[in-house]
């Protein structure tokens, strides 16, 4: 299936990002997708690469992964990330919500573990239909909240697990 026919089959009602949204709305968002093809093992993108957009995964698996350290040298590359988690296209997910709120770089890399279609959404992208239609921008940032809202809680819930057997194991000399 190419890019346009992902986009055209309907299957955008079922990212959550659009949860709520009229017909009329998502075709609307429609129009401003990038449609991207990434061959597996290819990078989407790197940690700390700059960019101000959300991708939406239509097809395939991609890996994000995050450096282990704070100063990582180009010589130590790849040797200290972290694979975080495997994304697949049925799950609809999204990525780069946070550099779309913040304008901070990248926090994470992709890289695709299968041949991977996407769609591309720049935050002017969004800025336009917003301006033409100002309750889209109403749902589109109260589920992007929600997203966000929901990955923080698991975030807290995993630091508290890493906090937890960190304590355990310097409790018990390892």
């Amino acid at each position: 299936m190419t890019n346009s026919e992902l986009l055209n089959s309907g299957g955008l009602k079922d990212y959550p990002i659009f949860e709520g949204m009229s017909d009329n709305q998502i075709l609307e968002i429609q129009k401003s997708i990038r449609p991207g093809n990434y061959k597996k093992g290819e990078f989407i993108w790197k940690e700390d690469d700059s960019g101000r957009d959300v991708l939406l995964l239509m097809e395939g698996t991609i890996q994000i992964s995050q450096s282990l350290t704070l100063f990582p040298s180009e010589a130590d590359e790849g040797e200290y990330d972290k694979s975080i988690v495997l994304l697949k296209a049925e799950d609809r997910p999204i990525i780069g919500e946070i550099a779309l709120c913040t304008n901070t770089p990248r926090s994470a890399s992709l890289k695709a573990i299968t041949d991977v279609k996407t769609g591309l959404l720049t935050i002017q992208d969004i800025d336009e239909v917003v301006k033409g239609d100002p309750f889209f921008g109403v749902l589109f940032y109260r589920n992007l909240a929600n997203i966000i809202g929901e990955r923080l809680i698991t975030a807290n819930k995993n630091v508290l697990k890493l906090t937890t057997a960190f304590s355990l194991a310097l409790r018990h000399g390892a």
